[in-house]
C-alpha cells in the first residue's frame, strides 16, 4: 500500500537541488550497466554514453544515506513508501532531466526500453521543462516530435554553439518551450524535423506565430486532409495513416446501422505497439475516453487524437455509404456495356438470312463440339428469358457424358450479368431470394440430384406461377410478433443437368428433356477436339470472340411479344403425352424462333412480331427430339441404349430373340457395369426385357419381350407436323378455304 506524501510540486527549488545531486549518480550507474547500453543500441540505434545528461536509476542512490535524506527523496516524489519497503521512480530505467530556462533540472523523465522503443513517464506532471537545455544564442533550433530522433541527433554530435535542438514533449510545446522556441521561429531559424507531422506542425505554428501565420496554417492542414486515404487491406481490415505517426486500424465489419458507427479500433505506433479499444465513433463520451487512454499511454496530445478521429469517422462514413451504393444482390448486377461498333456488327448479323445457322456456327467456334441440334435448342431455351413465357430444359444422361460441359458452354455465350449459377440449393433457399433477384435471369443448375424435394417444389412453383409467397414471423417496432408475407418473383429460363432419369415428375413435365449424344462418333469428335486443344491448335482468342459475338447478339434482341397467325391451324400429334403442357411449349418454340429473327420479321400496329411459316418449320426441326421424347417411354439415354441393343441382337445368331448377359453387353458396348446394370433394370421394370435363366450370384440371361419401332414413331410424328406445315404453304383452292396470308395480314 502506497503512503500519501505532500505534493513536492509546490517546492520546485527543492526538487531541482536533489536532481543536481542525483544526476552524477545516475550517470555513473549507466557506465557500469553495459547490458542496458547494448539494449538501447539494439532497440533504438543510440549510443547513450554519447549523451552527457542521460543516466540509469539502479534504485541504490539512497543507500548509506541517513533517514533525513530518504525523507527528502520522498518529499520530491522520487522515493515512495510501500508495504515491503521503498520504491524508486523510474527504477531500473533510463532517466533524463527536464530543464528550465536557466538550465536547471526541474523534472525527470523515466525511459523504459521495450521491444518497440522507449516508453516515457514523467515525475511531476505540473512542472514544465524542456529537453535538452537550449542555448538561446544558437543560430538554429531543431524541433523533434520523437524522443529517439532527438537523442540520436545529440548522440551524433550535431549540437554545438550554432545548433540547438528540443524535444516537443507529448508532440506539442508547453508554455516554457514556446517561450524558448518563439524567437527562433520569428527569425526563421526554427527547423521542423520529419518526425513532426503536418497536423502537429500546424498546432505548433498556431502557438508560436502571429495572426497572419495562423491564417496560413489551416491551408496546410486542409491540403493534408484532402490527401488522406483509407486503405482497404482486405474487407475486414481498414487502415489510415495517423497524422502524428503510426497507423489507425479498423478491424471487423462496419455496423450497417447508419445511426451508429461501432468499431474495433487499433492505434499502432512506429514500433508496432498497439492500443486497442471498442467504441462508437458517434458517441462523444466514448471517443473522449479512448483519446484520454491513448494519450496517457503514447504521450500524444488529445487534440491531435481528436482531430484524427474526426477524419477517420468521415472516411469510414464515406466508405460505408459506398458499400451501400455498391451493394447489389446476385440478381441485380450492373449490365455489361457494349461499344457502338459491337452493337452495329450484332445488328448486321441479326439482319442476315439463315441467322440460326450463323449462331450455330458461332456456338461450334465457342468450343461446343457436335450436338448441332441440341446446342441450338438449348441456346434458344436459355434465350427465352426475354420472352413472356420462358422455357426450361433438363439434360438427362449418364455420368461423364458431358452434360455440364454442354450447359456451361451455352451459359458462357449468354450475358454474364444475366446468369445465375446454382450448384446446390438448400430446402428453403428459393424463398429467401430478393423480390426481383430471379427476374430476367438464366438459371444454370449444375446437378438437380443435389436439390431436396422442397427446393424442387419451390422451383416448380416459380416456373408455373412465376411467384413465391411465404408467410414469415417478424417482430414489429414495438416487439410484437406479426405475420409478414414475403414475395419472390420469378421470370427466368433454366438449364439443368441430372443423371437421374426419374426426376420429380411434376418438375419434368414443366421442362423439356434432352440428352447428350453418347454415340461412338461423338466420342471420337470430342477426343479429336481435346487432342487439338492439348496440342495448342485451338485458337482460344477465336473462342472468346465467338462467345462475345453471341452475347452481343443476345443483348441486341428486344423482349417483344410474338403473335402466330397460324397457331389455330397446326396441332400436335395425338400420340404425344401431356399435351396440355406441351402445346404451350410448342407455341413458345415458334415464338422463340420468330423473336430471334425479329430484325427480319414484320410487326403489327402494337409492335408485336408476326411469326411466319418458316419460323414454324424451324421450330419443328430444332425441337423435334424434345417433342418426340414426350411420346417415348424412355429417356434419351435409355432409348439410345435400347436401340443399340436391338441392333446388336439383330446381328447376333438367333436374332432379337437370342439370349444375352450383362457382361456380354458391357464388353460389346464399352460401358461401365453400373450403367449397363441401371439400363437393364429399367428395361425390366418397363417390361421390355425379361430374365430367362441364370443365378443371382452368377449371372442372368435376358431376352427381348417388346421390340417397339421407335423409328416408325419418329417418322409418324415428323410426317404429321410437316404435312400440316405443307398445308399452310399450299394456296387455297376456293374462297372458303383457309388463307394464311390473309390471316397474317
Amino acid at each position: 500500500m502506497e503512503t500519501l506524501l505532500p505534493d513536492s510540486e509546490e517546492n520546485p527549488y527543492h526538487t531541482s537541488k536533489l536532481l543536481k545531486e542525483l544526476l552524477p549518480h545516475f550517470r555513473k550507474a549507466l557506465s557500469g550497466f553495459h547490458k542496458v547500453r547494448e539494449e538501447v543500441l539494439h532497440t533504438c540505434r543510440i549510443h547513450v554514453l554519447a549523451i552527457k545528461d542521460i543516466g540509469y536509476n539502479n534504485g541504490k542512490a539512497h543507500h548509506s544515506k541517513d533517514d533525513e535524506y530518504a525523507l527528502e527523496l520522498k518529499a520530491a516524489r522520487l522515493l515512495r513508501v510501500m508495504n515491503s519497503g521503498y520504491r524508486w521512480f523510474g527504477k531500473k530505467q533510463l532517466v533524463l532531466p527536464l530543464y528550465d530556462t536557466d538550465h536547471n533540472p526541474v523534472n525527470l523523465m523515466a525511459l523504459k526500453v521495450t521491444e518497440t522503443g522507449l516508453a516515457i513517464d514523467t515525475l511531476l506532471n505540473k512542472v514544465q521543462g524542456t529537453y535538452p537545455a537550449v542555448n538561446p544564442h544558437a543560430k538554429t533550433l531543431h524541433l523533434f516530435g520523437e524522443l529517439t530522433a532527438c537523442l540520436a541527433f545529440i548522440a551524433d554530435g550535431k549540437i554545438n554553439l550554432d545548433t540547438a535542438c528540443m524535444f516537443a514533449i507529448g508532440a506539442k510545446l508547453n508554455p516554457l518551450q514556446i517561450g524558448i522556441a518563439k524567437p527562433f521561429y520569428q527569425n526563421g531559424s526554427l527547423v521542423f524535423d520529419e518526425s513532426i507531422s503536418m497536423v502537429q506542425k500546424e498546432i505548433i505554428i498556431n502557438a508560436l506565430g502571429t495572426v497572419d501565420e495562423k491564417q496560413e496554417a489551416p491551408a496546410l492542414a486542409e491540403e493534408e486532409t484532402e490527401q488522406r486515404t483509407l486503405y482497404i487491406v482486405h474487407p475486414h481490415k481498414l487502415t489510415l495513416e495517423a497524422s502524428f505517426g503510426g497507423e489507425w486500424q479498423v478491424v471487423g465489419n462496419l455496423d450497417k446501422d447508419l445511426a451508429t458507427l461501432k468499431v474495433t479500433l487499433f492505434y499502432q505506433n512506429a514500433h508496432l505497439k498497439k492500443f486497442r479499444g471498442k467504441l462508437d465513433l458517434f458517441d462523444t463520451a466514448q471517443v473522449q475516453k479512448y483519446s484520454e487512454g491513448l494519450s496517457s499511454q503514447e504521450f500524444i496530445p488529445e487534440e491531435l487524437i481528436a482531430l484524427d478521429l474526426v477524419d477517420l469517422t468521415a472516411l469510414l462514413e464515406a466508405h460505408r455509404e459506398k458499400q451501400f451504393e455498391d451493394y447489389r444482390p446476385e440478381g441485380n448486377r450492373a449490365k455489361e456495356e457494349i461499344t457502338p461498333e459491337r452493337q452495329s456488327h450484332a445488328v448486321e448479323v441479326l439482319q442476315k438470312n439463315n441467322l440460326l445457322e450463323t449462331i450455330n456456327t458461332l456456338l461450334e467456334k465457342s468450343g461446343i463440339v457436335g450436338e448441332e441440334n441440341t446446342r441450338l435448342a438449348l441456346f434458344l431455351i436459355a434465350l427465352s428469358y426475354k420472352m413472356p413465357e420462358p422455357l426450361h430444359a433438363v439434360i438427362v444422361s449418364v455420368s461423364g457424358s458431358g452434360k455440364s460441359h454442354l450447359i456451361n458452354g451455352i451459359a458462357a455465350c449468354m450475358p454474364t450479368d444475366d446468369i445465375l449459377q446454382i450448384t446446390r440449393a438448400s430446402a428453403k433457399s428459393f424463398f429467401h431470394f430478393d423480390e426481383q433477384q430471379l427476374v430476367n435471369k438464366i438459371m444454370v443448375i449444375q446437378d438437380m440430384d443435389g436439390m431436396p424435394r422442397e427446393a424442387l417444389y419451390a422451383l416448380r412453383e416459380l416456373i408455373s406461377f412465376k411467384k413465391l409467397y411465404s408467410s414469415l414471423s417478424k417482430k414489429d417496432k414495438f416487439g410484437n410478433v406479426r405475420a409478414e408475407v414475403k414475395l419472390v418473383q420469378g421470370h427466368f429460363s433454366s438449364l439443368a443437368a441430372t443423371t437421374n432419369p426419374t426426376i420429380y415428375f411434376d418438375n419434368a413435365s414443366r421442362s423439356l428433356l434432352f440428352s447428350v449424344d453418347e454415340s461412338p462418333e461423338q466420342t471420337e469428335r470430342i477426343n479429336a477436339y481435346l487432342a487439338k486443344l492439348s496440342a495448342g491448335k485451338i485458337d482460344k482468342e477465336e473462342q472468346y470472340l465467338a462467345r462475345q459475338q453471341i452475347r452481343d447478339i443476345v443483348r441486341m434482341l428486344q423482349a417483344r411479344e410474338v403473335i402466330n397467325p397460324y397457331a389455330e391451324y397446326i396441332t400436335l400429334p395425338k400420340e404425344l403425352k401431356d399435351q396440355r403442357r406441351l402445346a404451350p411449349m410448342f407455341n413458345s418454340f415458334i415464338g422463340l424462333v420468330a423473336n430471334v429473327n425479329q430484325y427480319q420479321r414484320k410487326s403489327d400496329d402494337k409492335n408485336r412480331i408476326i411469326a411466319e411459316i418458316d419460323d414454324i418449320q424451324l421450330a419443328v426441326r430444332i425441337f423435334f427430339d424434345a417433342i418426340v421424347l414426350k411420346a417415348d417411354d424412355f429417356d434419351n439415354s435409355l432409348r439410345q441404349f435400347y436401340e443399340r441393343l436391338k441392333t446388336y441382337l439383330k446381328e447376333k445368331q438367333g436374332g432379337q430373340q437370342a439370349a444375352f448377359t450383362q457382361r456380354e453387353i458391357r464388353l460389346a458396348f464399352g460401358l461401365s457395369k453400373a450403367h449397363v446394370s441401371r439400363f437393364l433394370f429399367e428395361l425390366r421394370s418397363l417390361e421390355y426385357i425379361t430374365v430367362t435363366g441364370g443365378y443371382k450370384n452368377k449371372q442372368y440371361f435376358y431376352y427381348l419381350t417388346n421390340t417397339d419401332d421407335y423409328q416408325q414413331l419418329r417418322e409418324s410424328i415428323k410426317s404429321n407436323l410437316y404435312a400440316q406445315i405443307e398445308v399452310l404453304r399450299t394456296p387455297p383452292r376456293d374462297a372458303n378455304s383457309f388463307d394464311p396470308k390473309e390471316s397474317e395480314a
